[in-house]
């Protein structure tokens, strides 16, 4: 199985010949070439909210069989619908922390994990704080958060709204753009997964 990190590399690769492919055909049929990139767009950010979501749970296993379980480890399983019942439950299966992993992955999978401050909150869980806010001192580059976002609202924009403005015309999409948030995005992500790796080296 890929593991949460290995499987966002490949779709930002998958992203990156998106576009390229924009580049071969912009001259031909300059709509179409500007979808691309709007594909681009919708698959990095589903890549980043998959990886949020995927990187917590694969760790899940880890951290509350080693006795980190916390305060805010029980109330989030609260919040995720184990109640008494489902816990008594837990103890005739084979695999309860996979039960575990599965609960929280469905809890989580209700929010936008593409949010800075959901990002944030769902790795504090793992007594790691602001970890945007540290990925992104890591990188050097404070812009790095806002590039992100201006990601995700575009995404928003072409998946809600067709990415018409209130003109209903098209909006304009800048390859350029497009491609160094891309880039960024994918920084963002490289540092996370090392603040999480240093995290949980030191359990």
């Amino acid at each position: 199985m890929l593991k949460a990190y290995e499987k966002f590399g490949l779709t930002i690769n998958r992203c990156r010949k998106l576009i390229s492919l924009y580049s071969d055909i912009k001259g031909r049929d300059a709509t179409t070439a500007d979808d691309i990139l709007r594909s681009a767009v919708m698959l990095a950010t589903a890549a980043f909210d998959t990886y949020v979501t995927d990187s917590f749970e694969e760790r899940f296993k880890t951290y509350v069989s080693g006795g980190h379980a916390d305060k805010k480890i029980f109330d989030l399983l609260d919040e995720a619908g184990l109640d008494s019942k489902e816990a008594i439950g837990l103890l005739n299966m084979r695999r309860p922390y996979r039960r575990l992993s599965t609960i929280i992955k469905r809890y989580y999978s209700k929010f936008t994990t593409q949010k800075m401050e959901v990002i944030d909150n769902v790795f504090s869980q793992y007594g790691i704080k602001s970890i945007t806010l540290s990925a992104a001192k890591k990188s050097g580059k404070q812009s790095i958060k806002d590039s992100t976002t201006k990601l995700v609202r575009r995404r928003h924009d072409i998946v809600h709204g067709g990415d018409y403005n209130d003109q209903g015309k098209l909006q304009q999409i800048d390859e350029a753009k497009v491609s160094k948030r891309i880039d960024n995005l994918q920084l963002l992500v490289k540092n996370m997964e090392q603040i999480i790796n240093s995290r949980f080296s030191k359990l």
